[in-house]
């Protein structure tokens, strides 16, 4: 697997659905294209699928919160956000506003990223477990060793 590079997710909504009602929600061309990339089945390319919706409404339930997706869910949230409009349509329907997903700001440069990535890796990680149980699949897995160049605010990036 290539180097992870990490992205968090910015946005500002009000979470309309309950992340267990749409979760059974999955795109057969964004699955198809999962499958093609990850190399990958069409099952596991489902679960990785069904994994990004958690992260994003994660991200809608906690906008505030700098959260960093699992590689494999990167991959997913990449994959889905190509296909333009039925991202948009799925963001506008479940959350009422579009997630952005987005690289850091200038204005981040000096902080800390070291610890914002420690920071938001568990956050992340302590917020799925509390929404979707203990038992995380492998999807949910961060490498031991990550880089981090992409950061979030509550704020859309002007």
């Amino acid at each position: 697997m290539k180097t992870a590079l990490m992205h968090t997710a910015t946005a500002t909504a009000v979470v309309t659905a309950d992340a267990t009602s749409f979760l059974d929600t999955v795109d057969e061309d964004v699955v198809s294209r999962l499958m093609t990339e990850l190399k990958s089945g069409r099952e596991e390319a489902r679960g990785i699928f069904r994994d990004l919706l958690k992260f994003l409404d994660l991200a809608a339930k906690y906008p505030k919160q700098l959260l960093i997706p699992p590689p494999l869910v990167d991959e997913a949230w990449h994959t889905f956000i190509i296909f333009t409009r039925k991202y948009h349509a799925y963001c506008e329907t479940h959350y009422g506003k579009y997630i952005h997903h987005r690289p850091p700001m200038q204005s981040e440069a000096s902080l800390d990223r070291s610890q914002l990535l420690i920071d938001g890796v568990e956050a992340t990680t302590r917020l799925a477990k509390q929404h979707f149980g203990d038992h995380l699949s492998d999807n949910w897995d961060y490498p031991a060793v990550m880089t981090w160049n992409c950061g979030s605010s509550t704020n859309d990036p002007d």
